[in-house]
């Protein structure tokens, strides 16, 4: 059984780089680090997923309060010219 190291991300974190340098498989690194097969391929998944957020294409978008008053005001005096 796991201790309770295995419930703290920095113990994942460690296995993960371990698993990545060691060009095991998922199974070879699991037995020999005495790790669940399952509990690896969960944390490499969540690392993975959590990766891929971070890598998103979407822009950030800023909305100003008061811009759309503004271009009103603006607009309304250019119509007025």
């Amino acid at each position: 059984m796991l201790s309770k190291a295995a419930d703290h991300p920095a113990f994942w974190r460690l296995h993960i780089d371990k698993f990545h340098a060691s060009g095991l498989s998922r199974a070879a690194y699991g037995r020999g680090e005495v790790l669940k097969t399952d509990q690896l391929a969960y944390q490499l998944s969540a690392k993975s997923q959590s990766q891929n957020l971070a890598k998103s294409s979407f822009a950030q978008v800023v909305v100003m309060d008061g811009v759309d008053e503004r271009l009103k005001v603006q607009e309304f005096e250019l119509s007025r010219q």
